[in-house]
C-alpha cells in the first residue's frame, strides 16, 4: 500500500514538472486569422519571422501569430492588437495574393521597453496555392488537417 501511494506522488509530481516546463515554452499571446484567397494561385507572405506552413482541404488560409515576448505580459500585449499592430492584411492582384503586416516594421515603446517583434507563424493553407516566402525558414509539413 505504502508503494502504491509513494509512486501515486511521484507521478503526480512529475505530471506538474513536465507541464510546468512545457507552460514556460507558450507564446505569450497567440492571434489567429482567416483570409479568403478568392482565385489566388500564387502566395506571396512578406511578414518576417519563422514559417510553420501546412496545407488543408479548406478554401481559406489560417494563420496563427504566435508572439513571445517575455519583457511584457498578455495584457500589455493585446493592447496593441486593436490598434492594429499585429493586424494581418492582404493584397490579390490577378492570381497573386500577398500577405503583410504593414505596423510589423514599427517600434512600440511600453514602460519604457520596446518590444522585440519575435514573431512565429503557422499558416493551413489549401493545396493548389504555390507560397513564396524568403524571410526566414520555412518548416512544411504536407499532412492535411
Amino acid at each position: 500500500m505504502k508503494t502504491i501511494f509513494t509512486q501515486s506522488i511521484a507521478a503526480i509530481c512529475l505530471l506538474f514538472i513536465s507541464y510546468s516546463i512545457k507552460a514556460q515554452d507558450e507564446p505569450v499571446l497567440t492571434l489567429v486569422t482567416s483570409l479568403n484567397p478568392g482565385n489566388a494561385t500564387h502566395l506571396i507572405f512578406q511578414p518576417s519571422g519563422d514559417l510553420d506552413i501546412s496545407y488543408w482541404s479548406k478554401d481559406l488560409i489560417e494563420i496563427q501569430i504566435y508572439i513571445d515576448d517575455k519583457h511584457f505580459n498578455r495584457q500589455q500585449l493585446k493592447a496593441l492588437v486593436p490598434i492594429g499592430f499585429y493586424k494581418i492584411e492582404s493584397e490579390l492582384e490577378g492570381t497573386t495574393l500577398r500577405v503583410f503586416m504593414p505596423n510589423q516594421g514599427r517600434e512600440v515603446t511600453i514602460n519604457g521597453k520596446t518590444t522585440n517583434n519575435s514573431l512565429k507563424f503557422r499558416m493551413k493553407m489549401p493545396h493548389n496555392i504555390i507560397l513564396e516566402y524568403a524571410k526566414t525558414v520555412i518548416n512544411t509539413d504536407s499532412k492535411t488537417f
